[in-house]
């Protein structure tokens, strides 16, 4: 199973587990993998830069060791958005910009270290107890 698919799979487990965390997680790492994954500068930590680092849509003025020295303080740090670029993408795909912008601003950031390993930013004051089930039920699994 592809690892987006995975994702979104387990999200729907969650939330018919009412699992809330754990799905504005798992919705949370499909978009990593979707679309944030793009825009991750740690390729330019080092002096070399790795064909992986030239690929990233991340911010030109991110694309380098110093801005990583002096802003990068925890893993989902390493990744820049360009908002312009995504609103752009999405809207010429027929996504909605301000439904993606709520999904990440209500979600725990995350950074995939490799394969198998996630790091979860643990934010969950974003979203108080009571709503939490709403949240992930409306921006994550919405019911047709």
């Amino acid at each position: 199973m592809k690892p987006k698919v995975k994702c979104i799979s387990e999200a729907k487990a969650a939330i018919e587990s009412k699992d809330y965390r754990d799905c504005l997680i798992h919705c949370r790492k499909a978009v990593y993998l979707e679309i944030e994954s793009r825009y991750d500068i740690s390729a330019f930590q080092n002096e070399g830069t790795t064909l992986y680092g030239l690929l990233s849509k991340a911010p030109y003025y991110a694309k380098n060791k110093a801005y990583i020295s002096e802003n990068v303080h925890e893993p989902t740090d390493h990744i820049v958005l360009d908002h312009a670029a995504i609103d752009q993408e999405l809207l010429t795909q027929g996504g909605d910009p301000t439904a993606f912008w709520n999904i990440l601003r209500l979600t725990p950031e995350v950074f995939r270290t490799n394969k198998d390993n996630w790091i979860v930013k643990e934010e969950f004051s974003k979203v108080e107890d009571a709503l939490i089930g709403e949240v992930s039920e409306y921006h994550c699994c919405p019911r047709r």
